[in-house]
């Protein structure tokens, strides 16, 4: 039992406790050249094995998004949900963190390189949206929080429709 004790490092419950540091070090070394490194009494605890799907909170709400989300979409699909996620808030002004995250939950692996005129790569929503003439983006001065809004000639359009 005190060889298990030493080799686990458990001082407080063996004589070693008596020792320096450097000392207990040298023993421990002693007792596993001489006896081996597996313990004789003392039984490890075995490793709780890894599930195979996490099962947190934040996982199970990104596959339920994912398995909601649209697969196949195009830049037209895109600047339809941008609208109606504008047009549903209360607000003159939306945060565009808020409109890219409904964008990024309602597409699956949404990407902003393959949105917009071939040729053209963005390489983010902001810089898609702030392209287009139907919203109007502006930034805090003393922040780095954007706000964005459907431009009054998009508005007279979907008025008429």
């Amino acid at each position: 039992m005190e060889r298990d004790l030493i080799r686990v490092r458990d001082w407080g419950y063996s004589y070693a406790t008596l020792l320096t540091p450097e000392r207990q070090e040298s023993l421990r070394t002693e007792i596993i050249r001489e006896f081996g490194a597996a313990n004789e009494l003392l039984v490890a605890p075995k490793p709780m094995p890894k599930n195979k799907r996490n099962r947190s909170v934040n996982t199970k709400r990104k596959r339920a998004i994912a398995a909601t989300a649209v697969r196949a979409y195009t830049t037209d699909d895109v600047l339809q949900a941008a609208h109606s996620f504008l047009q549903k808030q209360n607000e003159e002004w939306v945060n565009v963190s808020h409109l890219a995250q409904h964008l990024y939950e309602r597409f699956y692996k949404l990407k902003p390189k393959h949105l917009g005129q071939p040729g053209k790569k963005y390489k983010s929503i902001l810089k898609f949206l702030a392209d287009l003439p139907n919203f109007v983006i502006r930034r805090d001065p003393d922040q780095s929080v954007c706000w964005i809004r459907r431009s009054a000639a998009s508005d007279a359009a979907s008025s008429r429709d």
